[in-house]
């Protein structure tokens, strides 16, 4: 797992390492299919953020919209979401997600 995949997770048990990145992130992975659903609790604090998101090598340009949402604040929360297409693909074998998305998505097809 990339340590820019998991910047909005909060840091459990000591913090990161050179090694690995320990944070409060529980995926249920399948061999086939990747992770079926995710769950974490969240990084509240905007300047925590903002720093993994620059340690990461990502632009907190970019996410001005997620820091945004956090800029007075907000509560310790948690959550979880399980991936419908990675769900059908599981359940039917098929063996190509871009087979069982209803409505394609590509690069340039949304402005946002």
């Amino acid at each position: 797992m990339l340590a820019s995949d998991i910047f909005h997770c909060e840091i459990c048990c000591g913090g990161m390492s050179a090694v690995h990145l320990l944070c409060c992130h529980h995926p249920l992975l399948h061999f086939r299919v990747g992770e079926l659903i995710g769950g974490s609790q969240r990084e509240e604090r905007t300047e925590v953020l903002t720093r993994r998101m620059i340690d990461s090598g990502l632009n907190p340009d970019d996410y001005w919209w997620y820091l945004d949402l956090r800029r007075y604040g907000s509560v310790p929360h948690s959550g979880f979401g399980l991936g419908f297409e990675r769900l059908v693909q599981f359940s039917t074998g098929v063996e190509n997600i871009r087979d069982v998305i209803p409505f394609p998505r590509y690069p340039s097809h949304c402005k946002f």
